[in-house]
C-alpha cells in the first residue's frame, strides 16, 4: 500500500516533469510543433499476468515534437486518453509480484492517461506526415521522421483509474502498482 501511495502521489507531478525534461532536452520551447489528435480503439491490453484484461476505444493521441537538440536528435512527448472495458478474469495488477488471485469482472469502465517522452534520431522531422488510427509511436515515428529514424523511450507512465474499482499505475522498465479488482457497477460507471 505504500508503494501504492509514492507511485500516485508522484503521478499528479509527472505531466509537468516529462514537459520540463523535454524542453531541457530540446534547449528550450520556442518552435514546439503540436500533432493530433490521432483517434482509434479496439486495442487489446495486456496485464501483469500476461493475460487480456480489457479492449482499449475511444483512444486519443497526441504529440509535442520540441526543436532539434544540440547532438541531432528529436524530443517527442506522447500522451494517450482512452477508455477500457474490462474482460472478466485476472486484474491487471494480480502477478506484480506472486499472482495474488485478484480478479476482474467483465464490463468496468476504465479510463486511461498516458504519457511518454522519447528521443528520435536518425530521421528528418516532417510535420506533414501523415499516420493512420491512433498513431502510436511505431507508426509515428516512420510517418513524421522517415523509415530511417529510430526511437528510444525516455520514460513513461500509464495511469488507468475507476471510480469504484481502483488504481493500476505503470511506469517505465515495467514497474507498477495498484490493480483494479471487482464488479462493475451501474453507479461506478
Amino acid at each position: 500500500m505504500q508503494r501504492l501511495l509514492v507511485v500516485t502521489g508522484t503521478v499528479c507531478c509527472l505531466g509537468a516533469v516529462v514537459g520540463a525534461l523535454a524542453l531541457a532536452a530540446s534547449g528550450g520551447g520556442s518552435g514546439t510543433t503540436e500533432l493530433g489528435p490521432f483517434h482509434g480503439s479496439g486495442i487489446q491490453i495486456g496485464g501483469s499476468c500476461g493475460n487480456t484484461w480489457g479492449t482499449l476505444n475511444n483512444i486519443t493521441t497526441r504529440y509535442s515534437v520540441y526543436p532539434p537538440n544540440g547532438d541531432g536528435t528529436t524530443t517527442a512527448v506522447q500522451t494517450v486518453d482512452g477508455v477500457l472495458t474490462t474482460i472478466a478474469g485476472k486484474s491487471p495488477g494480480a502477478c506484480v509480484g506472486p499472482d495474488n488471485g485478484n480478479t476482474i469482472a467483465a464490463g468496468v469502465h476504465v479510463k486511461l492517461h498516458a504519457t511518454e517522452m522519447e528521443t528520435i534520431s536518425g530521421g528528418v522531422f516532417n510535420p506533414n506526415g501523415q499516420c493512420a488510427a491512433q498513431c502510436f509511436t511505431a507508426a509515428f515515428v516512420p510517418a513524421f521522421f522517415g523509415p530511417a529514424a529510430t526511437v528510444k523511450p525516455d520514460f513513461s507512465f500509464d495511469d488507468w483509474k475507476t471510480r469504484c474499482n481502483g488504481r493500476y499505475i505503470t511506469l517505465f522498465q515495467g514497474r507498477s502498482a495498484g490493480d483494479i479488482t471487482g464488479t462493475a457497477s451501474r453507479h461506478c460507471n
